[in-house]
């Protein structure tokens, strides 16, 4: 085989071989959505109805079927699963049914109804109760109640000494954190949190703060420079509008973030806002250093193979 048909189809397999790089590295890497619900709050059995007749099981089914049909790359959960102290297995058995038929990934995060002296959040969940998990160049820190205590005749959360270590550590070196939490930053002039040092440190790298809770509190803010995200929730309290069925989505692009507020009943906007953001990655074209080295890989190959073969052309004189 002559040595320039070699060179070709040595040059052709390194082709081959770099264009996955290339295509991975040039696609868009910090677009996405996810949806954000709270609170269902279910029942072991019935419950009261909303102004549609529908219990707390089917309202919380009407909403994921309502999901599944959104192009959704995950879905995030702030709490309140249970009812009362969450020590009812029967609510944990019909919330686990009626959410494992929502086809995205979900990140549950553990609220104040969710059990304190038992282990169904993680059990049912499989997830411990503070976490983080990175969706591109962007980090969701859950946190999640260990402990309760009561501020002002409201619940809160107490951040234990082995948390407040966790999310140190997690934070230490990003720049784009979206917390994921029951509780909002506080209520009135009341905090929900008692390590409100550690918190003040967090809200420094805040992009986002996802919650629930407040039933039929704060929706879409970004009064504190990061953004609040508080669906109105779908369950039915007697202090809710039950009317209503509130989901959140967001959509992140490298310059905005877009979070709409959606009444799943009617498919009418609660609310939606659009903020600027800057998400880019450090390096103006992310994966450069890849290409080059993929670039400078390939060179060397057929250099190396060239040379070879002119040394084996040279014998053969």
């Amino acid at each position: 085989m002559k040595t320039e048909k070699k060179l070709l189809i040595v040059s052709v397999l390194c082709f081959l071989l770099i264009l996955p790089v290339w295509i991975k590295c040039t696609e868009d890497k910090t677009s996405f959505t996810f949806a954000h619900i709270s609170d269902p709050h279910m029942f072991a059995a019935g419950s009261s109805t909303d102004e549609q007749g529908n219990n707390s099981t089917q309202r919380l089914s009407y909403l994921v079927n309502k999901l599944n049909t959104r192009n959704l790359d995950f879905t995030i959960l702030t709490g309140d699963f249970a009812s009362v102290d969450g020590n009812n297995t029967a609510e944990w058995d019909n919330f686990n049914e009626t959410i494992s038929e929502l086809n995205t990934i979900k990140y549950f995060c553990k609220g104040n109804h969710d059990g304190i002296d038992n282990d169904y959040f993680y059990e049912y969940t499989g997830q411990n109760t503070t976490y983080y998990f990175d969706v591109n160049n962007i980090r969701f820190l859950v946190i999640g109640n260990e402990e309760t205590f009561l501020v002002s005749g409201t619940c809160g959360i107490n951040i234990t000494k082995v948390q407040a270590e966790y999310i140190k550590d997690a934070i230490e070196g990003q720049d784009n954190i979206w917390l994921v939490a029951h509780y909002p930053e506080k209520v009135s002039a009341s905090s929900y949190w008692n390590d409100v040092t550690l918190i003040e440190d967090l809200k420094s790298k805040l992009i986002g703060w996802s919650s629930g809770h407040e039933h039929n509190g704060r929706a879409i803010s970004n009064s504190s420079g990061y953004i609040e995200d508080q669906p109105r929730s779908p369950t039915l309290y007697s202090n809710d509008n039950t009317s209503i069925l509130v989901w959140s989505e967001i959509s992140v692009t490298p310059t905005s973030i877009n979070v709409t507020q959606y009444d799943a009943y009617t498919n009418k906007i609660i609310d939606t806002a659009v903020y600027s953001v800057d998400l880019s990655y450090p390096s103006a074209f992310p994966c450069v250093e890849l290409i080059v080295g993929s670039i400078i890989a390939t060179v060397s190959l057929l250099l190396i193979f060239a040379i070879v073969s002119h040394r084996n052309k040279s014998h053969k004189i």
